[in-house]
């Protein structure tokens, strides 16, 4: 990685999905501190086509807690799925994170949702839903760069 590039710019390079990998893994102390690498990198799916492209990222049920600022900077091609954790918040980064499909926050323990997560991008849909958001809830103005709907209690 080279100073001043970001990490979204790095993930286009060659080997830099085996580096996030890692990256990502290292963190296992911010995330639940009973979670092993192996754990980690067996919920990324990379593409099959481009080895350095990440497909898919399954972390349900992890009891992860809290996300490295890098995980926000990560552009996936397929889905991110944190449902059934313990998140209480999100870094700010998120608003810079590319999900081609859908994103699944839903039954985490998210309070707010940081001021640039309006700036996400996600394909699909974005699921909110069985937190404990304050009101205003979130709606679809709240994310133009949902193409999808976006689910909160009641929607």
């Amino acid at each position: 990685m080279v100073e001043g590039q970001t990490v979204a710019e790095f993930a286009e390079e060659p080997g830099a999905g085996e580096f996030i990998i890692k990256a990502v893994s290292e963190e296992t102390a911010v995330f639940n501190p009973h979670l092993t690498s192996s754990q980690l990198k067996e919920g990324i799916t990379m593409d099959r086509n481009d080895p350095t492209q990440i497909k898919d990222v399954n972390f349900s049920r992890l009891g992860i807690k809290a996300l490295p600022e890098l995980f926000g900077h990560l552009k996936i091609d397929g889905s991110l799925n944190l449902q059934n954790n313990a998140l209480t918040s999100l870094p700010e980064s998120m608003g810079s994170m590319k999900v081609a499909e859908d994103l699944d926050l839903s039954f985490n323990a998210l309070t707010c949702l940081p001021a640039s997560m309006g700036s996400i991008q996600v394909g699909g849909n974005l699921d909110l839903r069985d937190n404990n958001l304050r009101y205003p809830k979130p709606t679809k103005a709240d994310f133009p760069n949902v193409e999808g709907s976006v689910k909160e209690a009641g929607f």
